[in-house]
């Protein structure tokens, strides 16, 4: 049994089947941490993508069971994405959020490009271009873009709950979006 503490009030997720990046931000502390696996290492048929799969929902299920954020974003699906890691993707994605939606008050799934135009200002924007501003912007070391993803998807979060301002008139003008999004 993992003991609860709350000092953390929002939960953001980028998931991915090779790197799934974990923001969690509390009033006085944010933790960023990165779950990796990799393919060489699991069978790809259905018990061996099942035993990856849960090893990464394993550990993000225990941060939300210890920290019990009352929020949780995550970044939706890329609905344009092609190719046979789409379907690992959503096999992924599907339970993922079976196994840790039941943790929090709220929850929203947000598509990458809104993401996007949050952090850079277009919703277009490439992977080395959300790295370069969340750095930029926040003054944080986020070593992969998933992190660079999750985190921006938190500070998105606490501008739309209310906890931080819109930087930009692009994020102002993001927030009714957001709210929207919340379930």
């Amino acid at each position: 049994m993992v003991t609860e503490d709350k000092r953390f009030w929002l939960m953001a997720i980028d998931p991915s089947v090779s790197g799934t990046a974990v923001v969690l931000l509390g009033e006085r502390d944010v933790r960023m941490k990165e779950f990796k696996t990799k393919a060489r290492d699991w069978d790809d048929d259905i018990p061996g993508r099942d035993a990856r799969y849960m090893s990464i929902i394993f550990k993000v299920k225990e941060l939300a069971e210890r920290y019990r954020p009352k929020y949780l974003f995550i970044e939706d699906y890329a609905h344009n994405a092609k190719g046979k890691g789409v379907t690992k993707l959503c096999e992924f994605g599907g339970l993922l959020r079976h196994h840790i939606l039941g943790y929090f008050t709220f929850f929203a799934e947000v598509p990458p490009t809104v993401i996007k135009k949050f952090v850079v200002g277009k919703g277009t924007a490439g992977k080395a271009e959300v790295i370069s501003a969340v750095v930029s912007r926040y003054g944080v070391e986020v070593k992969t873009d998933n992190e660079a993803d999750a985190y921006a998807l938190a500070k998105l979060g606490a501008v739309v709950t209310g906890y931080e301002r819109a930087q930009t008139k692009v994020q102002q003008a993001l927030i009714p979006v957001v709210r929207e999004l919340i379930s």
